[in-house]
């Protein structure tokens, strides 16, 4: 769940292979002669975001620990997998949550940002993945806003990705889903779906 590398001036890549998250450091971004020491890691617990009917949770958040005086010339790049599916991504906008410092699962959310395609910060979302750009390192989520009559109150927060690829044994798995339905008098209905 972390990944701890030296990158210089050259440039670098952080990977969280079993995530499938990424982080790419280009050359010229660290004005720094000696390499530096860096750390990515996966949140699998993000603080509380909100409670936009508008906002899906579709990713893991990210946080990338680099030393405090650090300063980027060039914006790095994360790619971090989702499991949204949308029939037309340029209808989908996406929303960065970021903190200051080390994450725990008190954390105060620092920034509430709408992200556009382009400038710093952004994200370019397409099938399965997002690549999110920053110029500078902190923890961050990102959620996805979908306008869309059928998602109208739907709350979701789905967490495909595993660790570690499951063995291939036929031992059965039982999968629990809960569904909210956000209409005033309906409660919680719970599925249980076995394979």
């Amino acid at each position: 769940m972390e990944c701890c590398k030296r990158v210089g001036v050259e440039g670098g890549r952080l990977q969280l292979d079993s995530f499938g998250i990424e982080l790419e450091i280009p050359p010229g971004a660290i004005d720094s002669e000696a390499p530096q020491d860096f750390s990515l890691s996966v949140l699998t617990d993000t603080p509380n975001l909100g409670n936009s009917k508008e906002e899906m949770s579709v990713c893991f958040g990210v946080q990338c620990l680099a030393p405090d005086d650090l300063v980027l010339k060039r914006q790095v790049t994360y790619t971090i997998p989702h499991c949204a599916v949308i029939t037309r991504y340029s209808s989908v906008k996406a929303v960065l949550y970021t903190g200051e410092g080390e994450y725990s699962p008190d954390a105060v959310v620092k920034e509430r940002i709408m992200l556009s395609r382009s400038g710093t910060p952004s994200c370019i979302i397409t099938k399965d993945v997002l690549k999110l750009k920053m110029n500078h390192f902190s923890w961050a989520k990102i959620k996805l806003m979908i306008k869309n009559y059928f998602f109208r109150g739907k709350k979701m927060c789905c967490r495909p990705f595993k660790e570690k690829n499951l063995a291939l044994q036929k031992t059965p798995v039982i999968l629990h889903a809960h569904l909210y339905d956000d209409i005033k008098g309906n409660s919680e209905v719970n599925y249980c779906c076995g394979s």
